[in-house]
Order: C-alpha cells, then structure tokens, then sequence
C-alpha cells in the first residue's frame, strides 16, 4: 500500500494503472513508426522531379523498402527477446531517424534507396518490439487484445503518416524537410524513456480518468512524479 498526499494507493492498482499508460505509450510507438514508414509516400513527385529518375526507379524505392523489413524478420527477428523491449524500441527509432536523415540529405536516387531500406529496416524491428510487448502486457486478459491494439496503431500510423505529410508538402514550406523534422520530434516523444522521465501527459489523462470514475490513480512514485516502468 502506498500513499499519494492523503490517500492510499492499493499496490494492485497501481499495477493497472502502470500497465494501462505502458500499453498506451508502446501503442503510440507503433504508430509513429509506421507513420514514418508513409511519410515520404507524398514526397516522391517532388523527389522524381527534382532527380528526374523514371517511372520504374519508383517503383524500386517502394519496394526495397522489403529488403528492410526481411533484414529485420530474419537478422533481428529475436533482438527484443535478449536484450529487451525498451532498447530494442529505442535502436529502431534510432534506425528510423537515420533513414529520416538521408531522406533530409538526399541528393540522388541513391539516397533514397537507403532511406527506404532504413525505413524498412526500423519498422520490421519495432513493429515487432511493440506487438511483442503488447502481448506480455495483455497476456493475462485477453491475447487477441494486443493484436487489436497493434493493428489499430498500424493503420493509424499508415493513414496519418501520408495525410499529414502531404498536407505539410502542399501548404508548408521546405516540403522535403518539414515532414522529416516533424516525424522526428514525433518519433522523439514517443522513445520508451526511463521510468523518472515517463511521459506526464499520460499520467494526467490517467489520473483525470481515475477521478471522475471514481477509482484511484494507481501511479509509482519517484520524487513526488508519476512513473511508469516498461520492460
């Protein structure tokens, strides 16, 4: 039993709630990743005109994206099982913001086959991280729930990444940097952080939530903040 100010806080649920904002974050993760993955989709009449490379070039860049995600299924399929979900989440965003780097210094074809493949290559891992890591946190409740959660966030991501990059191309200048710097800062927010620098904002929708349910918010407490501790 812990205590927060003047109210008790069973150890049961703060393990709800501590699960709840995991799910919610590793989620977010999956998302923006994939978000990553279309994100550049919009920008490729810009990049075939700027390079003037043929239709068939094109078609290339989209699918050496595969050479990344089979990179990812038959090198690094197991990476999350031996050194663990949260720093296998962290090398697949590093790998997505070096693919977003070359997208940002491309100055031929070249770079953007390397992009891809970093692209792929990040979203094989972390996809796989974040789906993983879902089912360890639903295990006990229902299977089929962190499949759910994932595929919502697949989608989720998918859709958005292309929607608002081809808003931010269209009406935004620098339309082959902004939509790389944006997805970095997204990517950013949503690293797997230590448990003393978790993410606030979910800790206040979960404590709001708690209130006006009438349940208490069930948080650890490090240093008078509100933490939660993924793998």
């Amino acid at each position: 039993m812990a205590r927060v100010g003047n109210t008790s806080i069973p150890s049961g649920a703060r393990s709800e709630f501590g699960k709840t904002a995991t799910v919610i974050a590793v989620g977010c993760l999956i998302g923006v990743l994939f978000a990553g993955s279309t994100i550049a989709t919009p920008l490729y009449v810009i990049y075939k005109h700027q390079f003037g490379f043929s239709q068939i070039t094109l078609t290339l860049i989209y699918a050496v994206y595969i050479v990344g995600n089979l990179t990812a299924l038959l090198v690094f399929g197991r990476m999350s099982d031996e050194v663990g979900r949260r720093r296998t989440a962290v090398i697949a965003i590093g790998i997505a913001v070096a693919g977003a780097v070359v997208f940002l210094l491309a100055h031929g074809v070249a770079s953007l086959y390397v992009a891809r493949v970093l692209s792929g290559l990040a979203i094989g891992i972390g996809a796989g991280t974040g789906t993983a890591w879902l089912a360890e946190l639903i295990a006990e409740q229902d299977r089929s729930r962190a499949t759910v959660i994932a595929t919502i966030a697949n989608f989720t991501g998918l859709g958005l990444g292309a929607l608002v990059a081809g808003l931010l191309a269209e009406y935004v200048a620098l339309p082959l940097r902004t939509p790389f710097n944006a997805i970095s800062w997204c990517w950013w927010l949503s690293r797997p952080s230590s448990p003393s620098r978790a993410r606030p904002w979910i800790g206040r929708w979960l404590r709001s939530r708690s209130c006006r349910s009438g349940r208490v918010p069930a948080f650890r407490r490090r240093s008078g903040r509100a933490s939660w501790r993924p793998r």
